[in-house]
């Protein structure tokens, strides 16, 4: 597990010294509204390069589409010469505008629409940015453009990948993931009214509380296990109508392969790679064009196409 461990933690600290670089790209927002008809700005990154694909990136739980991850994937789209927007979910910017949950699908479809100009569009997501990815695919008003996804170290079992990553030896990667969680709530709560004060989110110390004072309240489930059974891949992967690529990681130090396994075992219209060596968002030279390569293989389905024309 050291492996994973080096492979997690020594590009984070090489982008607070050094940035990595990236093809420019144009700022991206939107404004949308919340379920409370408030209005709710998104932020981005778009890299328009022309031709008739986008490739929407969308980062981890806690991150932003400044991750060096989420650079990284950017360039090998870049290089294969697709278009990609870097999507920021609400709150991701540190400006307010709002929380986001793992099952909060909407932003990856408002975006969807905000792009009419391509004629097929992939969905890349890292972490739990995959999982919110993967949800996504199984809303019935799904755009038919919409041709695969892939999920990358992310964790499709929400209860297998809570109480890993809220064990005590996980305490590094946690406080570093509810750094992230606090700063977006601690801004979100300047602009909207949420269930807790953010000095007591500032004291949470694992997930599941979180998920309990936090998200449970705001978005109405009735507890944290009713969040994770409601938001989870889990039993629901063989309705996925596209295609999904689950790829994940053996000496991933946060989201272990059980957490993928549980949430799409048995499913045909799913794909898994399971590497030997990486960490979390991390992978060997040549993973990620690898798996680039397969979501440009990916066509829209037929059968989705139908759906959407038999329903207008």
């Amino acid at each position: 597990m050291l492996s994973g461990h080096l492979w997690t933690i020594v590009p984070t600290l090489k982008e607070r010294m050094t940035a990595l670089p990236v093809a420019a790209g144009k700022p991206w927002t939107l404004s949308i509204q919340d379920r409370d008809n408030t209005s709710v700005d998104l932020h981005g990154i778009f890299h328009d390069v022309g031709g008739d694909t986008l490739v929407i990136v969308v980062h981890g739980l806690g991150g932003s589409p400044h991750a060096r991850y989420i650079k990284h994937g950017t360039q090998a789209l870049l290089d294969r010469g697709l278009s990609c927007l870097r999507l920021g979910l609400r709150g991701s910017h540190r400006q307010g505008n709002g929380i986001y949950h793992a099952g909060l699908t909407s932003d990856i479809h408002a975006a969807i629409a905000d792009m009419p100009q391509f004629q097929r569009i992939l969905l890349l997501g890292y972490s739990m940015g995959g999982h919110t990815c993967a949800l996504a695919t199984l809303d019935p008003q799904l755009d038919p453009r919409v041709a695969a996804v892939a999920a990358l170290c992310s964790p499709l079992d929400m209860v297998t990948a809570q109480q890993h990553m809220d064990a005590p030896k996980q305490w590094l990667y946690r406080r570093h993931v509810l750094q992230g969680l606090r700063e977006i709530y601690t801004s979100a709560s300047t602009t909207h009214t949420l269930p807790s004060n953010s000095d007591t989110v500032k004291t949470l110390q694992r997930f599941h509380q979180y998920d309990a004072l936090v998200i449970a309240p705001h978005f109405g489930f009735d507890s944290p296990e009713d969040y994770y059974q409601q938001c989870s891949l889990t039993g629901r992967a063989d309705q996925l109508p596209i295609p999904l690529l689950a790829v994940g990681v053996r000496t991933d130090p946060m989201i272990p392969v059980s957490a993928i396994e549980a949430g799409i075992e048995g499913h045909k219209n799913v794909t898994a790679w399971y590497l030997d060596q990486g960490g979390h968002c991390y992978f060997p030279q040549g993973t990620t064009t690898d798996i680039v390569d397969w979501l440009m293989q990916q066509r829209p389905s037929p059968t989705l196409e139908h759906r959407q024309r038999t329903r207008k």
